[in-house]
């Protein structure tokens, strides 16, 4: 489980990543206009990934990327509900 907890933390952070290719094909389109907010946005967002070394429950989880992002917003990837949900899907 923790490595598809690993896999979908690297493709939030690689979706938010330049996509020269995209931004190319979207260039002196209509949807050039998007950009700009696309940009900002990932201006905005800064990804650092923090384990949890021992698993001591989500109040620990929480506490342990607390430590790091001060009262900044962030997310805890849980990967054992990630995985429940998708084999439930399937």
């Amino acid at each position: 489980m923790l490595q598809y907890g690993v896999k979908e933390a690297k493709e939030i952070a690689d979706h938010f990543d330049n996509s020269f290719e995209l931004e190319h094909q979207i260039f002196g389109t209509s949807k050039e206009k998007y950009l700009i907010d696309i940009r900002d946005v990932m201006n905005k967002c800064d990804f650092i990934f923090m384990r949890q070394r021992e698993m001591l429950g989500l109040g620990h989880a929480i506490l342990t990327g607390e430590s790091m992002m001060g009262p900044e917003t962030f997310a805890v990837v849980l990967a054992d509900i990630l995985c429940a949900k998708q084999m439930v899907m399937k």
